[in-house]
């Protein structure tokens, strides 16, 4: 088919002519909350809790082609005319390609060199130019007791009848059409007559999955069923949303919906460029489309008119006919388990961290290259495990990276540019918040790192850390950040101004385009959607409550990106066909993983509750591990009794996997992922199946940690709660971090995250834990996770029971934040009943831990340090700055500029007290990390380097001390 031919358009006079009702104009049908009415002979209109009455029209547009039309996902400009391109692939039609690619050649994850092009010539993603259509209207209507029968004239290679029911009990009105060709070809079938408005009348679109509030596609592109999480385009005018729904039996749950396997399309701009949801079945060029004369093809959809806002109506829609509920619970092992297991592979030679560079290993998109996102997903997880090794070995040279490094990517070789990789030792590296965060976990020692954060604030130059993406020195956000580290009012009166300003131009004003300045770049879910998180952050520092209203806006815009379909059918599936997981990328560079074909219940291996990645890699990337908004829905489900965000949190996290999962879900259901060993595994055989990004499993374990504290957070009604600090990284990498200051019990006991590995066992596997530590009792935080009220054996492991002695411990029993009852630890255990879905807190009186770690870190504060950074000019500049988290945990880290072309090899003399030693580094970066002793008063320094052509240089004597 050559697009640059003239499409031609036949019109069935049908358009305007206009025909009796038959025997019941003017007929009435009353549905469960919604009447409809025949008006004007053939149209319907409906209404909704007293809203004003919408006309649906009897029109549809039928699309023929003779020929294969060549259906392919593509990248054409979907934002055009904007600052920035939108990257988004949508099906397009068209002339065969030229350029043949091997599809087994991935350049980057979650990118497909088949589909990841611009359009070529002679292709279209307009869907009104991918072949000629018809439009037809119902010439009659005849009306029966509950609802009526359009008839349409004979057209020349089809014949049409539709229906629509309005039975009492139908939540909607349900619409079947039927298409019976006369002619062998391509057909496409649209219902095409529902309301429509100019996109400047209306309060809000949606089509999945980047068209939302008030971005309007510049062309009439089609959504294929698989990327569709509610599965209806939906437009709200003045109140009232409508959309047109496909019925569940159209996107089954097996196999995993793909592109090959859509059934229909959906769309919001119509060919006249108006506002008006439609839905296409069956996608041109797809699935079903290729028909033989005398076949049928037959959709079933449901018109939906709701008095209700566009966001309410998603969860109608998700709810009403997919339902979508919580629905899971444990199924192996507790989340408890699955954080210890996700902790020790994130300290294995597994999770590829490499101590020489301070980074994890980038291969699967960057190879050569090593990527951090921030230190404090280590550092936080150190403090409330009560573990020093994660300090020493992960969190302090992440931290140090972080420092040090000019970008999230680094890499020794700068020829390495992918994805923005910089090669130079020019920091900051980290968002601003990193510091002033780093600065309160050292029980506000750190000085040097709270100076860094001022000096970005103070000078908002624009850096990019990650990507593109642009960060913005003076945010608003960061001058919360500066308020929780210091108090200080001025940055909470700045945070406060920016927050309103941000809420009037970006959230009571909705977007028409994809230009937001602090979305840091269009690319991820959490850049669609407002800042939601961080508003969220501002109403815990404020207690305001437009904050809070505003973050719960945004978490429900963010929503729409959560699966609510396919229906989960409540039955066994089979998973892993032949012994092997489905393979997503194929190629003899990646391996087949072998897992036991196995039949599970449906919903274990459901997607439902997740998201895609992002834009680009929606296609690729279904379903997404890294659930970090599982935690944040949490808490504002809370605050404002939202069902549907604790729902959600639910399905995102709970009894998905034991321990680090991969990344995402892609080609196939299987089992794999949750497997404790899963990621114990070559990258060959793991890139096959999922993408190992290797700076994630500290992001994960720490979401992970953080929907343990907002879990009970929930359930005690806000009553038990931990302070926070914000590790802000970038799109699914956010989170709260915590460890750095107590809580509070119900009885007021001022009280230490404490979760040692293996602390404790349920014999009950439904049975979460959050554990906390006071002067003098071990506080434990039981959780529910199933709808059955649960009695669980809890044993303690031998070295809290060493702390006891030989008495018993006495147990006081707290439930809805008052003490019911009490007893006692007897053999090492407590048995302990938990309400269904509910919460019982045990305070084990007397058990008085005696952290190891912790106890350094919340030691006495020693003298300051009157200089804790220096910088020296030789080999390009030095730095040299002290690292203080008590008395017992202080170091210096240490680096120069210069790379190899300059230094061969770099030696650091270094003196405590005058006590000299020496470190030497051979290859670049040349940085060192060196202990101070306790006790310390001065630490003096100097650099001894060798260039590449021989020679030597000396640097001058610097020095860092206390007062």
């Amino acid at each position: 088919m050559d697009m640059k031919a003239p499409i031609i358009i036949a019109t069935s006079l049908s358009l305007i002519a206009t025909h009796a009702l038959g025997s019941n104009p003017g007929a009435t049908f009353t549905g469960k909350d919604y009447q409809a009415k025949v008006v004007e002979q053939t149209k319907l209109s409906i209404s909704h809790d007293g809203g004003p009455p919408l006309v649906f029209d009897p029109e549809f547009t039928v699309f023929y082609s003779a020929t294969n039309p060549k259906k392919s996902m593509r990248r054409p400009d979907v934002g055009k005319n904007q600052e920035e391109t939108v990257l988004y692939k949508v099906p397009t039609w068209g002339r065969t390609e030229l350029k043949k690619i091997d599809p087994s050649e991935h350049v980057m994850d979650g990118f497909d060199p088949a589909t990841d092009r611009e359009l070529e010539q002679g292709r279209t993603a307009n869907y009104f130019l991918a072949a000629p259509y018809t439009k037809i209207r119902a010439t009659k209507a005849k009306a029966s007791k509950d609802g009526i029968e359009w008839a349409f004239d004979e057209q020349k290679h089809f014949t049409l009848s539709a229906k629509v029911i309005c039975a009492p009990k139908s939540t909607q009105p349900v619409l079947t059409w039927t298409l019976t060709p006369k002619t062998a070809g391509y057909f496409s079938v649209g219902y095409t007559g529902a309301p429509s408005w100019s996109p400047k009348a209306v309060d809000e679109i949606w089509q999945p999955l980047i068209w939302q509030e008030k971005r309007f596609p510049n062309l009439p592109y089609l959504t294929e069923a698989f990327l569709c999480p509610v599965p209806s385009a939906l437009v709200s005018h003045k109140g009232m949303t409508v959309g047109v729904l496909a019925d569940p039996k159209h996107i089954p749950f097996m196999p995993l919906p793909k592109t090959h396997n859509s059934q229909f399309g959906v769309m919001v701009r119509n060919g006249k460029g108006l506002a008006q949801p439609s839905l296409f079945a069956p996608v041109l060029g797809g699935k079903s489309s290729k028909l033989n004369a005398g076949d049928s093809h037959s959709f079933k959809a449901h018109l939906i008119c709701r008095k209700q806002s566009l966001l309410d109506t998603y969860e109608f829609l998700g709810r009403e006919y997919y339902g979508f509920r919580d629905y899971r619970k444990n199924t192996t092992v507790t989340l408890n388990q699955t954080f210890d297991n996700m902790i020790e592979y994130c300290m294995s030679k597994y999770s590829r961290f490499d101590p020489s560079l301070r980074g994890c290993s980038y291969s699967t998109d960057v190879p050569g290259a090593v990527k951090n996102i921030t230190g404090l997903h280590p550092l936080s997880l150190a403090f409330v495990t009560d573990n020093e090794d994660i300090y020493i070995h992960r969190a302090r040279p992440m931290v140090e990276y972080g420092y040090s490094r000019e970008r999230f990517l680094f890499a020794t070789d700068p020829t390495i540019k992918r994805d923005g990789t910089s090669a130079r030792l020019e920091g900051p590296g980290v968002p601003m918040s990193d510091y002033s965060a780093v600065f309160t976990f050292s029980q506000n020692r750190m000085q040097n790192y709270l100076k860094q954060a001022q000096e970005i604030y103070d000078k908002p130059i624009h850096r990019s850390l990650n990507l593109t993406a642009q960060l913005y020195g003076d945010r608003w956000q960061n001058a919360l950040a500066l308020y929780k580290a210091t108090g200080e009012k001025a940055y909470l009166d700045a945070a406060i101004k920016g927050a309103d300003d941000y809420i009037a131009n970006r959230m009571d004003t909705l977007p028409v385009d994809f230009n937001d300045k602090e979305s840091r770049g269009i690319f991820f879910w959490t850049s669609y959607a407002p800042q939601w998180m961080e508003l969220y952050l501002l109403y815990e520092a404020t207690n305001e409550k437009r904050f809070l209203e505003a973050a719960h806006t945004g978490a429900r815009r963010f929503a729409q990106f959560v699966y609510v379909c396919p229906v989960i059918p409540n039955q066994q599936v089979t998973v892993n066909p032949g012994g092997k997981v489905p393979r997503y990328r194929g190629g003899n560079r990646f391996e087949d993983m072998l897992v036991p074909e196995t039949s599970v219940d449906a919903w274990e291996v459901s997607e439902i509750g997740l998201t895609p990645e992002s834009s680009p890699t929606c296609q690729g990337h279904r379903a997404k591990y890294l659930a970090q908004y599982a935690s944040w829905f949490l808490r504002i489900a809370a605050d404002t009794n939202d069902a549907l965000l604790h729902d959600m949190a639910r399905s995102a996290i709970i009894g998905r996997y034991e321990s680090f999962p991969g990344y995402h879900i892609n080609a196939g259901r299987t089992t794999a992922h949750g497997m404790a060993n899963f990621a114990l595994r070559e990258l060959k055989e793991l890139n096959g199946v999922t993408s190992m990004h290797y700076n994630h499993p500290w992001p994960h374990a720490a979401l992970i940690f953080d929907y343990l504290v907002s879990d009970v957070y929930y359930r005690s009604n806000g009553a038990l709660d931990f302070p926070s600090e914000y590790a802000e990284g970038y799109a699914y990498c956010r989170s709260k971090v915590y460890g750095a200051q107590p809580g509070t019990f119900y009885d007021g006991s001022k009280m230490h995250l404490y979760m040692p590995k293996d602390l404790l066992k349920s014999s009950n596997v439904q049975i979460n834990y959050l554990a906390a530590r006071t002067s003098s009792d071990l506080i434990l935080m039981l959780t529910n996770q199933s709808t059955k009220d649960a009695t669980t054996t809890l044993t303690l492991n031998q070295e809290l029971m060493a702390l006891l002695g030989e008495k018993e411990g006495v147990v006081e029993i707290w439930k809805e934040g008052k003490k019911a009852s009490t007893g006692a630890v007897k053999d090492g255990t407590i048995q302990v009943e938990v309400p269904a879905m509910g919460l019982t807190s045990i305070n084990i009186k007397g058990l008085t831990v005696k952290p190891r770690f912790q106890d350094k870190i919340f030691a006495e504060k020693p003298g300051s340090w009157s200089k804790d950074q220096d910088r020296l000019d030789f080999g390009g500049g030095t730095e040299a700055l002290l690292l203080d988290f008590g008395p017992e945990l202080q170091s210096v880290y240490s680096y120069t500029k210069a790379n190899g072309t300059v230094f061969k090899s770099v030696e650091f003399h270094y003196a405590c007290d005058g006590k000299w030693k020496s470190v030497k580094k051979s290859s670049f970066p040349f940085e060192f990390t060196v202990s101070v002793p306790k006790g310390t008063k001065t630490f003096t320094y100097r650099y001894e380097a060798t260039t590449t052509k021989g020679d030597k240089s000396v640097s001058k004597e610097g020095s860092l001390s206390q007062r």
